[in-house]
């Protein structure tokens, strides 16, 4: 069994003046000597955790495969078609997923439709670049800043992979500034 044998670097302890009633408090970035446990500081602690659970994940799949139960025949179950239409609905880290499939009688796929968090969030992702607009437009004209706090924005979101691996800075982005009958008034792009 693996075992985290100090707190992560960047974690803090609470000072001895900190009351027992912030012992441990979500509220508060210390903690209790008396208790000695840390509550970490950084978003990188995420990846760290994340690397503890995968660990665990594969020492119990290991137990498990090692079990003299894994060759019985009860642990194998035939599967087939029940229904020849289904949904899904799943709640991921970055939104809802929606399922929709249709199969023939043979189990093949005829159709199907996903909606996954990226389109699910993209009425919540335009309405708040719209309030960036309200707050950075003025005029006709488009600023460098701008274009950062639409980066920003749509970084909250987390949209998909291809729009979330960019550094910060380096996400391709075009912003064009229309009037009411849709003529360019200005653009500003970032390779």
């Amino acid at each position: 069994m693996s075992r985290l044998s100090a707190p992560p670097a960047g974690s803090t302890r609470c000072s001895a003046s900190a009351s027992p009633s912030s012992c441990c408090s979500p509220a508060s970035p210390s903690t209790c000597p008396s208790c000695s446990s840390s509550i970490p500081t950084s978003s990188f602690h995420y990846h760290h955790a994340r690397l503890i659970d995968t660990l665990h994940c594969l020492e119990k799949l290991e137990a498990l495969l090692r079990g003299p139960d894994i060759l019985s025949p009860r642990v194998r179950a035939v599967a087939g078609i029940n229904a020849r239409e289904g949904v899904g609905v799943a709640e991921a880290p970055r939104g809802t997923l929606f399922h929709h499939y249709r199969v023939d009688d043979d189990g093949l796929v005829e159709w199907v439709n996903l909606v996954i968090a990226t389109g699910h969030n993209n009425l919540a992702m335009n309405r708040s670049v719209l309030e960036v607009a309200r707050h950075y437009v003025r005029g006709d004209q488009l600023t460098e800043p701008m274009l950062n706090r639409v980066e920003a924005v749509i970084r909250c979101y987390d949209p998909c992979l291809s729009c979330a691996t960019h550094a910060v800075g380096q996400m391709p982005l075009k912003i064009e500034l229309l009037d009411a009958h849709d003529e360019v008034l200005d653009a500003i792009e970032r390779n």
